[in-house]
């Protein structure tokens, strides 16, 4: 099944500390519940925010330290997105984006019409 990306998700060793410093940057630009931003980080969840000009959906992964969190993270490769001035940011293998995807579909549930079909071709 083919689909486009809809959104991106963000893994993000937020503290509460972090969380008023963000909503400040984003909230003219982005839909955020302050609410769900400080329960995601507490209980290392999930939260997402939304671009208001072109409803593009941001999910925000808190991560709860498990040791493939860790070793997903420690494989992340630097990728340069802008080059003048330089900003670059850690991206996760497909292996590991395929693996952490179908994680989440398992504590979901296993209930998502999008993650379901990947769990499908993977999982059975």
């Amino acid at each position: 099944m083919v689909r486009t990306t809809q959104g991106v998700d963000i893994i993000a060793d937020m503290q509460l500390q972090h969380a008023q410093p963000f909503i400040t940057a984003l909230e003219g630009d982005f839909y955020i519940d302050k609410e769900m931003i400080a329960d995601s980080i507490q209980h290392k969840s999930s939260f997402n925010i939304i671009h208001r000009a072109t409803m593009f959906k941001v999910d925000v992964f808190i991560p709860n330290k498990s040791p493939f969190q860790q070793s997903q993270l420690s494989r992340a490769q630097k990728q340069i997105i802008i080059s003048e001035p330089e900003v670059s940011a850690n991206f996760a293998s497909p292996e590991d984006t395929i693996i952490a995807k179908l994680e989440w579909f398992r504590k979901g549930g296993e209930v998502s019409e999008r993650h379901g079909v990947m769990c499908l071709a993977f999982c059975r």
